[in-house]
C-alpha cells in the first residue's frame, strides 16, 4: 500500500510539474548551453533576446518547436503544456532549462488562435479604424509590416498570406521579430539627420531648368530614398547604356565616375534582355515595343508604353524608354497588382509621374535588410507607395541587387559594393 502511495505521489509531481508549472520553471537543457535561444532554422522562426519572443511562420506545432530549439518546453497562455501535434500561436510560451520564458508571436495571428486567416484580417482593419484594440504580443502579430503600425497595408497582408497569395517569408519575421525604425519611436522621414554617408536630408538642388529633392522616408518594409524631380528643361533627364553600348554591362559607380550625374540610378536591363530601347532618341534593336512607360525630353512627358515599332515612337518624338518583365504598378492614379504573387520583398527601383509636364519620381529602396532594418518592398507596396506620392503612372525598373542611388557621385542606399552590373543607367544631369 505504500508502495502504491508512492507511485501515486510521484505521478501527481509529475503532472504538477508538466501541466501546471509555467514554461520556463523547468528541467530541461539550455538550447544551447548558455540559456540563449539558437533558433536551428532562420527561415521558421527568429529569436530576439532583447524582448525575450520568439516569431514563428504560421503552421509550427510544438514538436517542430522542440525540433527547432532542443530542449524546450511549450505552453499554452494559461502555461499548460501543449500537445506534440498542437499549432503554436501568438501567447504560446517557450521555456528553457534556466527559467527563462519567451513569448511566442505568429504574424497575423491576432486572435491567438494559431490560425491565420480573413478574421485576423478583420481584427486588423477594425483596430486600424479604431473601432477595436489590438495590444501587447497580438498588436505585434498584427504589424506584419514591422514599421510600428497598425493599418490597412497590415490587413491586405495578412489577407493574402491566409488565401496563401503571399505566403509569410523570413523577411516577415525579421520585420515583426526586429522593429523598423518607425515602431522603435524614430521618425518615419529623416529631416536634418544624417545619413552613414554624411550626407544631410532632404537633399536639394536648383537652378534655372530643374529643381530636385531627395527625401530619405521609410514605407511599410523599407527605407526609401524618394526624388521628386520638377524640370523646365526636360532634356536633363536621360538614359544610357552601360559603356555606350547595347548590351554591355558595368557598375554604376564606374558609369557616375564618366559622367557628370546630379542623380543617376539603375536603368531597366533592357538591354541584358535583347530588347529594343529608345536611348536618348537612338533606337538600338527595333521591334514592336514591349515597353511599359516612354518619355519625351522634348515635352517632359512620361506616359504609358504603345504597340509600335520603336522607330515609330521616336519619330512621334519619343527618346528613353523603360522595360521590365512586370506590368505597370500605378495606371491611371491607381496601384494595381502586378502578378499572383505580388512579387518578393526586395530592393526596388521604380519611377513615376504625377501627369504634371516636367515631374517626374524616383524612388530607390532598401531591402534584405542590408541597412539592418528594412526588409523592402512587394509590387503592390511599391505600387501604393508611388500612388500615395500622386503619381498617375508607375513602373518598376530592375531591382534587387541592381537597386542604387547615387547623388554628386555618393551612394545613397546600402551596399553599393555589392551590386551587380548592369546594362543601363537613368540620371539627371547639373545645369
Amino acid at each position: 500500500m505504500k508502495g502504491l502511495q508512492k507511485i501515486t505521489a510521484a505521478l501527481i509531481a509529475f503532472a504538477i510539474f508538466f501541466f501546471v508549472i509555467p514554461c520556463g520553471g523547468a528541467a530541461v537543457a539550455a538550447a544551447d548551453g548558455t540559456g540563449a535561444l539558437v533558433s536551428g532554422d532562420p527561415e521558421r522562426a527568429l529569436v530576439n533576446e532583447g524582448t525575450k519572443q520568439i516569431v514563428f511562420l504560421p503552421g509550427q506545432t510544438a514538436a517542430d518547436v522542440k525540433a527547432l530549439f532542443g530542449g524546450v518546453t511549450v505552453c499554452d497562455a494559461q502555461g499548460f503544456v501543449l500537445a506534440a501535434g498542437r499549432t503554436v500561436a501568438t501567447g504560446v510560451v517557450v521555456g528553457t532549462a534556466d527559467g527563462t520564458a519567451y513569448t511566442v508571436i505568429v504574424p497575423g495571428d491576432t486572435d491567438g488562435d494559431g490560425k491565420v486567416d480573413s478574421a485576423d484580417a478583420r481584427n486588423e482593419l477594425r483596430a486600424s479604424a479604431q473601432l477595436e484594440l489590438l495590444s501587447g504580443i497580438y498588436e505585434r502579430a498584427a504589424d506584419v509590416s514591422g514599421d510600428g503600425r497598425v493599418n490597412a497595408v497590415d490587413a491586405r497582408t495578412i489577407l493574402r498570406a491566409a488565401a496563401k497569395l503571399d505566403p509569410f517569408t523570413k523577411n516577415t519575421l525579421t520585420a515583426v521579430a526586429f522593429l523598423a525604425p518607425s515602431a522603435l519611436g524614430l521618425p518615419t522621414t529623416i529631416s536634418g539627420g544624417t545619413n552613414p554617408s554624411g550626407l544631410t536630408f532632404p537633399l536639394r538642388y536648383s537652378d534655372g531648368g530643374i529643381s530636385v529633392t531627395v527625401e530619405k522616408r521609410w514605407y511599410v518594409g523599407a527605407w526609401c530614398y524618394i526624388a521628386h524631380i520638377r524640370m523646365t528643361d526636360y532634356a536633363r533627364m536621360k538614359t544610357a547604356m552601360a559603356r555606350g553600348r547595347y548590351g554591355e554591362k558595368e557598375k554604376i559607380a564606374s558609369f557616375v565616375s564618366r559622367n557628370d550625374c546630379l542623380l543617376a540610378v539603375n536603368g531597366d536591363y533592357a538591354e541584358g534582355c535583347g530588347a529594343g530601347v529608345i536611348r536618348n532618341g537612338v533606337v538600338y534593336n527595333d521591334g514592336v515595343s514591349t515597353a511599359r512607360a516612354l518619355y519625351s525630353q522634348k515635352t517632359g512627358i512620361l506616359s504609358a508604353g504603345q504597340d509600335k515599332l520603336f522607330s515609330e515612337l521616336a519619330r512621334l518624338g519619343y527618346t528613353d524608354s523603360f522595360e521590365f518583365s512586370t506590368t505597370e504598378l500605378v495606371v491611371n492614379g491607381k496601384s494595381v497588382y502586378l502578378r499572383k504573387d505580388g512579387g518578393k520583398s526586395t530592393q526596388r527601383t521604380l519611377i513615376g509621374a504625377t501627369g504634371a509636364i516636367g515631374e517626374i519620381y524616383i524612388v530607390v529602396t532598401e531591402g534584405k535588410f542590408s541597412d539592418g532594418v528594412s526588409r523592402g518592398l512587394q509590387y503592390w507596396e511599391a505600387g501604393d507607395l508611388l500612388e500615395s506620392l500622386g503619381c498617375t503612372l508607375g513602373i518598376a525598373l530592375d531591382g534587387g541587387g541592381s537597386s542604387a542611388m547615387l547623388w554628386n557621385g555618393l551612394v545613397l542606399n546600402s551596399g553599393l559594393d555589392r551590386k551587380r552590373e548592369i546594362t543601363g543607367f537613368l540620371y539627371v544631369t547639373k545645369d
